[in-house]
């Protein structure tokens, strides 16, 4: 495997392999790397394969660590002797070219148009590469003419709509609140990051509050989940899929998710005792407000990521698809099974990866939700909570007369205990160390999942 070693991410130019992937032997392969994390999961409810590969957003510049070694080639203290690794752009051209018998939808956190300022940013990392092993699939109708001409079995999926809304002329994937929440975003973080002077940091956040008050004021008494979505299906682009099986259930659970960011931060009940202030809001105030929208507004414009991935997987299998490969950030990949879980939450299984929270700790979680120890104006039947928004809903609506503080106490220390060594991992990995983005694999596992 020493032609395919890859050492540094941002030089990768793409490899070409033959029609048949001969030349490359996955049983041999024991790691994927430019891989963070990837989940196996089976759905029989939406009888759907899918293969979740999670990334980080960082570029190797000095080789993966591997079993082997740095795939440079230089041993690591950390490394053993033996094992094979490949670049997943590879691993997938090979996977897909072997497997001729098998349709594949490959969905990626990537922008519609190549046109799109954003798209100049992503010069690096497994996303770039993605785009140059497959030439073009992700970029312009020329290319995908190319695309299946070379993997004919392979259908291709940009996902990423918070991308879309510079091309008002040539695209109709955008809608008004797409390009107001990404004003409000930019505002937010140039409050949060900016070097602003103090005059200039108050116009910026009266700005944003003025924003904001425009925000609730549209959407009046209906919740934030409910507007958000009310306002994405007035666009035809996404209304045309609304006859889809499974179209309410996805609405339900990404309602669910965006009300529960909603809440958790509180940012609009905090709005309006602030305008009421005026200038008497202190700087401090100014600073919390804005990092607390940053953080709301960040995951808004996931969720409508969230909600476009969901509904083009069920477009995907309305028309016969099973095996869906999807590359994209943690907490999408996190959505994804959050929504089919909450769904089929009795059939999904995983072969490899788990679901976001145990089992068992989850029915104590309904259990105490259902008995108002934590009170929360939200169903959780009808949602599967990521472990970290767990945590957060029970730090805020927690009935602090209940009897049962014992039990809540018990439960978030658990919690907090599974969240542990996923999170000192996502630290390392994302700060001092990409290098190890490296995830150990068996093709048999992936194989003889394949539908």
């Amino acid at each position: 495997m020493d032609k395919y070693l890859i050492s540094a991410e941002s030089e990768f130019v793409g490899i070409p392999i033959s029609p048949d992937a001969s030349e490359i032997d996955l049983s041999s392969v024991t790691s994927i790397t430019g891989l963070y994390d990837l989940d196996i999961m089976i759905s029989e409810e939406f009888d759907l394969r899918f293969f979740l590969m999670s990334d980080i957003h960082t570029t190797v510049k000095n080789g993966f660590r591997t079993e082997s070694g740095n795939e440079s080639g230089n041993e690591s203290e950390n490394s053993g002797n033996n094992g094979n690794s490949l670049y997943l752009p590879i691993y997938l051209d090979a996977l897909f070219k072997q497997n001729k018998d098998k349709q594949f939808d490959l969905l990626m956190e990537m922008p519609p148009l190549r046109k799109s300022p954003e798209f100049k940013q992503i010069n690096s990392g497994v996303f770039m590469s993605m785009l140059k092993q497959f030439k073009g699939c992700y970029s312009s109708i020329d290319g995908g003419k190319l695309c299946n001409e070379e993997w004919p079995n392979v259908r291709f999926h940009n996902i990423d709509i918070r991308q879309i809304h510079h091309d008002l002329g040539e695209s109709n994937f955008n809608f008004p609140l797409l390009s107001l929440t990404k004003e409000i975003y930019d505002i937010t973080k140039t409050l949060t990051y900016g070097m602003l002077e103090d005059d200039e940091y108050k116009s910026k956040f009266n700005e944003l509050l003025a924003l904001v008050m425009d925000l609730m004021k549209k959407k009046k008494s209906k919740s934030v989940g409910e507007y958000f979505i009310n306002e994405i299906y007035k666009s035809e682009k996404y209304a045309r899929y609304k006859t889809l099986e499974y179209f309410n259930d996805i609405n339900t659970s990404i309602i669910n998710h965006i009300n529960i960011f909603s809440l958790s931060y509180d940012i609009f009940e905090k709005c309006k005792l602030l305008h009421k202030k005026g200038n008497n809001v202190n700087i401090y105030e100014m600073r919390r407000f804005a990092n607390k929208s940053q953080q709301l507004f960040r995951n808004l414009r996931s969720a409508m990521v969230d909600l476009y991935t969901m509904l083009r997987i069920l477009k995907i299998k309305s028309y016969g698809g099973k095996n869906i490969f999807m590359l994209a950030g943690g907490n999408h990949i996190r959505t994804v099974k959050s929504v089919i879980g909450s769904i089929d939450f009795y059939s999904v299984s995983f072969i490899k990866g788990s679901s976001l929270v145990d089992e068992k700790l989850y029915n104590q979680f309904y259990l105490l939700v259902k008995n108002k120890t934590i009170k929360i104006p939200i169903d959780p039947y009808k949602i599967i909570i990521r472990a970290e928004l767990i945590l957060e809903i029970i730090n805020k609506f927690t009935n602090h007369a209940s009897d049962e503080l014992d039990r809540v106490d018990n439960l978030k220390i658990a919690i907090t205990d599974i969240m542990a060594d996923s999170e000192n991992r996502l630290n390392r990995v994302s700060g001092k160390h990409p290098e190890e983005k490296v995830t150990k694999i068996r093709y048999s596992l992936i194989k003889d999942n394949l539908y």
